[in-house]
This record gives structure tokens, C-alpha cells and sequence, in this order.
């Protein structure tokens, strides 16, 4: 294997902050606390990890944050001061320590901690791990943790008011109803509102809280980082202890990867206080070190690192971590975004139509409201439509020029589309929902980022069709192409190319001809009669997933008709199938079941013959008949 450049030291680790085993005592304090308002006027149990919106909901104080305008209804919540407090008991054991530590892993944001009525801390960056000494102040009976915070937007103002100048932005834009001065606090900017989120700046304990005690020393931080040097040909692993030592310390610390036959002794003082080291553990030349390769690309093989630390033949540390060498072949990516393109299946005069009766719909009376509804959701499902054919042609465009650079354009190996979910629900562009369900484009994406897929484009009249190849290894392809009368099920006519050698990581034009005599080829077949379908294989059978190609805008098609697609819903132990029948070809097939939370293998797909059956994989316990009952089916036909 070729290491490029400075590309040998782009290897991953684990960064972790961990406890040693031996002479260290740990107390987790998650889980029930109390929480109250500056007043008492609210008081209610709460989760620790959490927040004070998610504790008012879950106790019915406050209803889904999401909904409609309850960010503008819910402000109140930030605008006042809240309490977390907890009672717990200590071992002698942990008392017995010389140090001991309450460590908040995170806390959002601005708080003071009080522990059996003593101020012991103080916090004010919600990204930052706090630890406060504690071992004088436990007692053996109950100990009552309390932790106060401060209305994050009221704190944002007051530091804004003692700045000696302006930092802009003050404000966010009206119609986002957010809060200001987000640039005054550390917090998660986006809390105090975004152009596509609301304003929701919690307060909360949102990580881990827990006593640790030791004696001697404690780690406070084990960071690796895998090197290889290409003068010596050799790996090292270089690795940095952060720790807290008690006292001066002289010890002996190992470092070990015994899979590799690698282990290094070094002799060494740890000065009292917070202190970093510093080694490098060389991997032995004659063990093998397994690369860890990208998915699809190779293995991810790993190696335990184990650290350990000796004083007076006693055990004052011992931890361990996990090392991942890491291939540096696929280093230079570069890697694309996706432009959204103004594409759509109707034309503008329908659109229009449609945008027409949603807003009637808005203050229509309830006699009509059902009929606004079908309009709706039409108007949804040509959303979806557009959305993921959109993402779709941009992304195939992408992956085709992965090997070919065309008047400066190409050469892009890859795409990502953003972006793969929201936070609250509202029509965006994520590919999957607020609550989880999955948007056409997402199922549509298990089909564009195949790591082997044919990919369709037309250039003056000539059709091309890539073979694209993520794998890492070369296939000998051919296309298979079938021409499709809209008004029926069977192909009109078949073209085969003849086979080519993809080489793996490649993208090559393995299809290449004229549409019109290969349309005059197929019969009665022409550019609005016919659409195309198309796949790749080889010696074993089809390979990846099957495109297809419009000769025509879908609203010019002659012949598309209403499919009457059927279903029947069929339950085999725990595996759920929906077996569909259509009469025509169906574009564009949507099967959703309502609230039932769950997904389909696939969904929105063009459907070709006359039976297909896709199953669901549920996230809750459902059956056969209460998925029939919710199932509805949409395709384009069902929007003329």
C-alpha cells in the first residue's frame, strides 16, 4: 500500500475521559430529581439527564413544544429561574478517599451548585465537563445536591447591558420569534431560534452527573493518535495522559497493544497537580497491522491499547482504549453539495391550482375541510415528488463524473445532500421527518448511493448509461435496457449492451445510443408513449438496483393512466408484507400508514409490473389488520 504525503497521519482514535479501575470509587447521580420554578409555584419530578422543557411536558405542564405555536406560548419557561435538587447517601468507602470529585459532564448553561447548603461551584459554558471538590463537604447521612440556574435569555440581555460595545447580530429577525444576545452566552446558538428552528433556550443538566474518588492519582484523560512514518516504514502510536496526582508521584507506566506485540516500559514522575505526558509506543515491524478501510471499502478491524501504572509494585492506574489504523487511501475526497433545481411533474398552472385551494383551505368551514384535506396532502406528496427527484439527478450527476473531468466539471467522487433530518415539523428539505418517518427522498437515497448503480443522462438526443462503482474491486457489466408503454405492464422491447470491465472506484458509460432510432427499434413506442427502465448485470444476474428514464416531462405522457392499485397486508411471524396490484404503470407509488411509526424496504418507487410486495418493519408492536386499515396508497396519476 502507497501512504500519500502528509495523508499517513489522518488516523482516528477514541478520545475518552476514563476512570482507572483499581483505586477509584464512582456514584452515579442520574436519574430522579426534583425540579422547581424561582417561585415554587411549579414543582415536579425530573429526569437527570434532561431538560426543564422535556420534564414540564412529560409531566403534562406544558403539551408538545412543537406544535403549531407553542414556542411563542412556552417562552415563559426560559424567562424564569429553575431548580434541580436530589438527596443521596455515600459509602464510607468513597468518603474514605482522599478526593473527592462531583463531575458534571454537561449543563446547560448558567447555574450555581449547592451541596448541603455550600456553594461549591459555579458553571457557565453549556460544552464544558465541571469538577468541584467535595470530600469536606459530605456528610455520612443524606446529602442534598442542588443545582440553580439562571433564565438563560435574562443572562444573555444582562451581559449584553455591561459590554462596553455592540457585538451584532442583537437580534434575530422578527417573524423567527426567537430571543437575544445568543452572542452572550455559551449555548447552543441555535436554541435561541434559527431560520429553521424555534426558540426554545432550555436550561437542564444534560449529561452525566456523579461523584469519583481516589487516592494517589486519577486519569483524567487518555488520548491516542496512530502515526506512520514514511522514511521508517514503521506505525507509532502516540499517546498523551492527562492526570490529576494527589502528591508527587514516581511510578512505572506500561503501554501495550498485545495483538501486535508492541509494549513499552517507561519509568516517570507525575508532579502534583494537574499534569500532561507524552509517549510514543512503536509498533514492532514484524507484526502485521490490519488497516482500518471506510464501509464497503475493507475491514474496520481495531487494537485494544491497554495503559497501566505501577507504584511500590501497587496498581495506581490501569485503563484501556481501542486504536484504529486507518487507510489513508480514500484521503482526498471531494466531496459535493447538491443544488436544489426547480423541477416538477405538473405544470405550473396546476401547481398553482393547488396552492390555490390550500389556501382556501385555511379558512374554509368544516363542511368542506375533508375535500381541502385530499388537496393537501396532494399538495405533500408532489412536494416529496419533487424533492427527491431533484436530490436524486443531482446526486447520479455527481457519481457519474466521478471519472471523467468535462470542461473543468467532474472528478467529484461522491455527494451529500442536506441534510437528513429536522427538529420540529414543518416542510423542509430533510430527508426524514420530525418524528422519525421517512421521507420519499430517503427511501429514494437507498437507491442513489448504491455502491452499485446504473445512472441515465441524454445529451443531444444520444442516451448514455454509467456504470458506477464504489466497490473495491472490478466487475465485468452490461446494461440492460427495456422500453415501457405508459398504458401497460409488459416491456415494449429489450437492448443489452455488451459487457465492460468497471474497474472498482470508477464510473464508466457502458450504454450509448441514439433514442430515437432506438425508440423506432421498440415499435409503437415514442418519446411521450414510453419511458425507460434499465439495470446493470453480470455472469451471476442482475447487480444493484434498477433506474429508470422519462423521454417525457410525466405530464406530457400519453396513455399514463390510473393504476387501481390494490393491497393486501399479509403477517408471517414478526414479518409484516404489503403485496400490491396495479392495472397500469404507476409512477411514483407512496404507501403511508399514518401514525403507525415504522418503514417500508421501499417506497415511492415506479412501479412496472402488475404484483409487487415490499415488506414493513415496524417500530412498535403492530399487526396485519391495523396496518390495512391505516395503509393508503398515492401514485402520480392520482394528482390529475
Amino acid at each position: 500500500m502507497t501512504l500519500c504525503g502528509t495523508c499517513y497521519s489522518v488516523l482516528l482514535c477514541l478520545l475518552f475521559g476514563v476512570l482507572p479501575r483499581v483505586c477509584s470509587e464512582t456514584l452515579s447521580l442520574n436519574g430522579k430529581w426534583s425540579l422547581s420554578n424561582s417561585n415554587g409555584s411549579v414543582s415536579l419530578p425530573a429526569e437527570v439527564p434532561g431538560c426543564v422543557h422535556s420534564a414540564l411536558q412529560k409531566q403534562g405542564y406544558i403539551q408538545e413544544p412543537y406544535f403549531r405555536f407553542n414556542d411563542v406560548s412556552y417562552r415563559w419557561v426560559a424567562f424564569d429561574n429553575w431548580n434541580y435538587t436530589t438527596t443521596f447517601t455515600v459509602s464510607t468507602q468513597l468518603r474514605s478517599k482522599q478526593k473527592v470529585l462531583l463531575v458534571f459532564d454537561g449543563v446547560d448553561t448558567v447555574a450555581s451548585i449547592w451541596l448541603n447548603g455550600i456553594g461549591v461551584g459555579e458553571t457557565d459554558n453549556m460544552f464544558q465537563r465541571y469538577a468541584f471538590s467535595v470530600r469536606d463537604v459530605l456528610k455520612d447521612g443524606g446529602n442534598v445536591l442542588k443545582v440553580s440556574f439562571l433564565s438563560p435569555v435574562l443572562y444573555a440581555s444582562d451581559q449584553r447591558a455591561h459590554s462596553a460595545y455592540r457585538v451584532p447580530p442583537d437580534c434575530p429577525p422578527d417573524v423567527q420569534h426567537g430571543e437575544c444576545h445568543v452572542n452572550f452566552i455559551r449555548k447552543a446558538q441555535s436554541s435561541f431560534s434559527w431560520d429553521w428552528g424555534p426558540s426554545f433556550p432550555t436550561m437542564g443538566i444534560w449529561r452525566g452527573v456523579r461523584l469519583e474518588a481516589f487516592d494517589v492519582l486519577q486519569l483524567v484523560l487518555l488520548s491516542s493518535v496512530p502515526l506512520y512514518s514514511v522514511s521508517s516504514s514503521q506505525w507509532r502510536v502516540h499517546v498523551e495522559l492527562h492526570v490529576d496526582a494527589l502528591q508527587t508521584t514516581n511510578g512505572t507506566i506500561s503501554l501495550s497493544i498485545p495483538e501486535l506485540e508492541s509494549e513499552q516500559i517507561i519509568q516517570m514522575q507525575f508532579l502534583r497537580g494537574r499534569t500532561k505526558k507524552s509517549f510514543d509506543l512503536h509498533i514492532n515491524t514484524s507484526s502485521e497491522v490490519k488497516l482500518w478501510w471506510p464501509n464497503g471499502h475493507g475491514e474496520q478491524p481495531s487494537y485494544l491499547l491497554t495503559v497501566g501504572g505501577l507504584q511500590d509494585g501497587f496498581t495506581i492506574l490501569n485503563t484501556e482504549t481501542k486504536v484504529y489504523f486507518r487507510t489513508v487511501e480514500l484521503c482526498r475526497r471531494d466531496m459535493n453539495k447538491w443544488i436544489l433545481q426547480n423541477r416538477s411533474p405538473l405544470s405550473r398552472s396546476k401547481v398553482s391550482t393547488l396552492l390555490r385551494v390550500y389556501t382556501l383551505s385555511l379558512s374554509t368551514t368544516a363542511d368542506k375541510q375533508i375535500i381541502l384535506k385530499v388537496f393537501v396532502g396532494l399538495i405533500v406528496f408532489l412536494v416529496q415528488v419533487m424533492q427527491a427527484q431533484c436530490v436524486k439527478a443531482q446526486t447520479e450527476f455527481y457519481r457519474r463524473s466521478r471519472s471523467e473531468i468535462l470542461e473543468g466539471k467532474g472528478g467529484t467522487m461522491g455527494a451529500l445532500y442536506w441534510q437528513l433530518n429536522d427538529i420540529w415539523q414543518a416542510p423542509s428539505w430533510s430527508s426524514i421527518e420530525f418524528g422519525g418517518k421517512w421521507k420519499m427522498l430517503h427511501y429514494f437515497a437507498q437507491s442513489f448511493f448504491s455502491a452499485l448503480l446504473p445512472v441515465s443522462f441524454e445529451d443531444e438526443g444520444m442516451l448514455f448509461i454509467y456504470a458506477v462503482s464504489d466497490l473495491s474491486h472490478d466487475l465485468k457489466l452490461s446494461a440492460v435496457v427495456s422500453a415501457y408503454d405508459w398504458s401497460a405492464l409488459d416491456p415494449v422491447c429489450t437492448r443489452r449492451s455488451d459487457s465492460l470491465l468497471i474497474p472498482g472506484g470508477s464510473a464508466a458509460a457502458i450504454f450509448k445510443q441514439q433514442v430515437d432510432p432506438l425508440l423506432a427499434g421498440c415499435g409503437r413506442c415514442s418519446r411521450l408513449t414510453c419511458l425507460l427502465a434499465f439495470h446493470l448485470e453480470d455472469s451471476s444476474g442482475q447487480r444493484g438496483p434498477t433506474n429508470h428514464h422519462f423521454l417525457s416531462s410525466p405530464k406530457d405522457a400519453q396513455g399514463l393512466q390510473r393504476p387501481n392499485i390494490t393491497a393486501s397486508v399479509q403477517e408471517d411471524k414478526s414479518l409484516l408484507t404489503v403485496t400490491l396490484h396495479s392495472s397500469a404503470v404507476a409512477p411514483f407509488v407512496w404507501l403511508d400508514v399514518g401514525n403507525i411509526p415504522g418503514r417500508f424496504s421501499s417506497n415511492g418507487f415506479l412501479m412496472l409490473s402488475a404484483n409487487t410486495t415490499v415488506s414493513f418493519n415496524a417500530w412498535r408492536p403492530t399487526s396485519a389488520a391495523e396496518l390495512s386499515k391505516a395503509l393508503t396508497i398515492t401514485s402520480l396519476a392520482d394528482v390529475y
